[in-house]
């Protein structure tokens, strides 16, 4: 079994705070409710720095091809 992180993992940022798998089983989505990220749209920046609006919420997609890997930060 493998586990799956942020990478930009805070303690307050609740990640997996809601999950959604899809029909075959190899594509998540991963809500972290509270992340603080300023970024906007798909693969905006990850970096700590850019925590300007708090609670703002983030979505990670990962995809399981022989191991997970992270697709997309929304």
């Amino acid at each position: 079994s493998e586990r799956i992180y942020a990478p930009n993992a805070m303690s307050n940022n609740f990640f997996c705070s809601s999950v959604a798998i899809s029909d075959d089983g190899r594509t998540i989505a991963v809500g972290a409710i509270s992340e603080n990220s300023g970024s906007s749209g798909v693969g905006g920046s990850q970096d700590q720095s850019s925590d300007t609006l708090p609670n703002s919420g983030a979505v990670y997609i990962f995809n399981y091809n022989g191991q997970w890997t992270r697709q997309a930060y929304i």
